[in-house]
């Protein structure tokens, strides 16, 4: 499970209070289903404060970049992602609506895609942003705190964990696309 250091700092107090909150609350999530201390009821509000918590996050994410003209060019992909995230979770959270016995199933693997998507996020978008921030707060305008990082080099642990969570979020998305793909064969062989 992910564990908070100072990698993940964006030095923007809101988002760094928010990144760490969302994990504290991944974590305490995660130890609760280990120990099997958690039932259905506390699962679902813990699906539903996820969700929220994460949406609203993005959002102020989306303000902060709109507040400080962030260039367009990282602006747009940075949407981009959140939209592709809203989407995912949306899709994750309607098949956990009403009981479901493999809703413990269901949280955990909501768990993994939110630490994994965010993990990616905050290494990958979130601190070339907080770069770009830092320079237009010094003076720089956004094109030109844009191109002077555009070439942004990762360091090597943190390209590791960015890789190691890509391909756990591949890898999830194969697996329901197997069980898409087996609900599909079992639905056409009813009809045939």
């Amino acid at each position: 499970m992910f564990s908070w250091s100072d990698k993940f700092l964006t030095n923007i107090d809101i988002l760094d209070i928010e990144h760490k909150n969302l994990f504290n609350l991944l974590a305490t999530l995660t130890t609760k289903l280990k120990l099997r201390k958690i039932d259905d009821e506390d699962i679902e509000s813990s699906i539903s404060i996820l969700v929220h918590y994460s949406k609203n996050h993005l959002h102020h994410e989306e303000l902060i970049m709109r507040e400080y003209h962030i260039d367009y060019r990282h602006f747009s992909k940075h949407i981009m992602e959140h939209s592709s995230f809203r989407y995912d979770i949306d899709r994750f959270n309607s098949n956990t609506c009403g009981y479901d016995r493999r809703i413990i199933g269901q949280l955990e693997q909501i768990i993994r895609f939110i630490t994994h998507w965010f993990t990616f996020h905050i290494l990958s978008t979130d601190l070339v942003m907080a770069e770009q921030l830092a320079l237009i707060k010094s003076g720089k305008d956004p094109k030109e705190a844009y191109d002077n990082i555009k070439d942004h080099k990762t360091d090597p642990e943190n390209f590791n964990l960015m890789l190691d969570s890509v391909i756990n979020l591949w890898f999830d998305a194969r697996d329901d696309c197997k069980r898409l793909e087996e609900s599909l064969t079992k639905y056409i062989d009813n009809i045939i």
